[in-house]
């Protein structure tokens, strides 16, 4: 059977495949798949080529400074980094409110005091 001749999927270039770019390096699977399930909110269709080696074996991510790569297609690239830059604001807003308190672990509880009296 000859691939070519397949008249599955309708003429046009709808369903071509474009190449695929990665957009970012994430830490681990999870954040990957975090970053993934944000893309397809947006209806962006997204690969996580290193899936089955993060899943399996992730200590070969640990200190690779490539990290899990997570890809989308090249004319989604754009839209995707303005995503994936939202998702993860949050996250880093948490972490600096995280350090202050630890900064100042007294501070919460001198205002404690205060209210009692």
């Amino acid at each position: 059977m000859d691939l070519t001749d397949d008249k599955s999927f309708p003429e046009g270039d709808e369903h071509e495949s474009s190449a695929m770019v990665t957009v970012a390096n994430c830490f681990d699977f999870h954040e990957a798949l975090r970053l993934q399930m944000a893309l397809g909110s947006a209806d962006i269709n997204s690969f996580i080529p290193d899936e089955s080696t993060a899943i399996n074996a992730p200590i070969f991510f640990i200190g690779s400074g490539g990290g899990v790569r997570l890809q989308v297609a090249e004319e989604d690239l754009l839209e995707a980094q303005q995503i994936i830059k939202d998702a993860r604001a949050p996250a880093r807003e948490e972490e600096t409110k995280d350090e202050s308190t630890e900064e100042n672990p007294n501070e919460q509880g001198e205002d404690d005091e205060e209210e009692r009296l």
